[in-house]
């Protein structure tokens, strides 16, 4: 950077996961305590790492007495995470989870700790997976991004292959507002 210029990008802010991490705070305060397991859309990877870091300081403080199990969702194409932890998967490129488009994480080394040590794991959803999800939330009243139904997606990936037990408390998080997709709404 040149000097009067300021980099405004949230990836490398670590103050920026120092909110993220509030989440799981959250979670402790409506659940009164931690699920067993959190399925995320990921890409940069911020909400993941604010997750992992904020879940480690409530069992650090003897609030929590486990980390629940961490499962990134990526779109198909932009699964830089999958890639590192499981090897390579070239698919084309998925094109409804625009939110989700980043290539190349700047903390992917920090986010493969927090799959690995969550005892998580990492996701590759396709369009067609995030579309059925996307419909099922839109009917239900949930106006999301279709980049925030790719958890959805991972969540039905994970029961269809015996991930999560029936009595395990599951968190899906759903973010982005869908409300600037309506165009694309209507004509599903």
């Amino acid at each position: 950077m040149r000097p009067g210029e300021a980099y405004i990008g949230h990836a490398w802010n670590p103050w920026f996961l120092q909110g993220t991490k509030t989440l799981a705070y959250e979670l402790l305060d409506q659940l009164g305590h931690a699920p067993d397991a959190v399925i995320l859309p990921t890409s940069a990877g911020t909400l993941l790492l604010g997750l992992w870091i904020g879940f480690n300081e409530l069992l650090s403080l003897g609030l929590i007495n486990k980390v629940p199990r961490l499962y990134a969702a990526q779109a198909q194409g932009f699964a830089s995470l999958y890639e590192k932890i499981h090897g390579d998967y070239v698919r084309e490129p998925a094109r409804l989870a625009d939110a989700l488009r980043v290539s190349n994480p700047p903390r992917i080394e920090q986010m493969v700790k927090a799959i690995r040590w969550s005892n998580g794991d990492v996701l590759v959803i396709t369009d067609d997976e995030l579309l059925q999800s996307w419909k099922f939330l839109l009917r239900r009243g949930f106006i999301v991004e279709p980049s925030s139904a790719i958890a959805l997606s991972g969540y039905v990936k994970l029961r269809e292959n015996n991930y999560l037990g029936d009595d395990e408390d599951v968190v899906i998080i759903l973010t982005g507002s869908g409300l600037k997709y309506i165009d694309i709404m209507s004509k599903i």
